[in-house]
């Protein structure tokens, strides 16, 4: 986990890509939709795009961790 669990993490859109179960444009995509879903949003920097949590997508994210703890 690249944040630690940091809410207010940055990441580059690299950092999104080098999962190996999605890869190329189907990550690209699933970037893309979580943006205009409202669950991420862009931070622009000097040097590159970065992407963070919003309020709506963190609390989506523990939403989803409770219920896999419960698995």
């Amino acid at each position: 986990m690249k944040t630690k669990g940091s809410k207010g993490a940055h990441l580059p859109k690299h950092a999104f890509m080098n999962k190996p179960q999605i890869q190329g444009r189907k990550a690209d995509k699933a970037l893309r939709e979580l943006v205009a879903f409202g669950y991420i949003k862009k931070h622009p920097t000097g040097g590159e795009t970065t992407y963070e949590l919003n309020d709506r997508g963190f609390d989506v994210c523990m939403r989803l961790r409770e219920r896999r703890k419960a698995l």
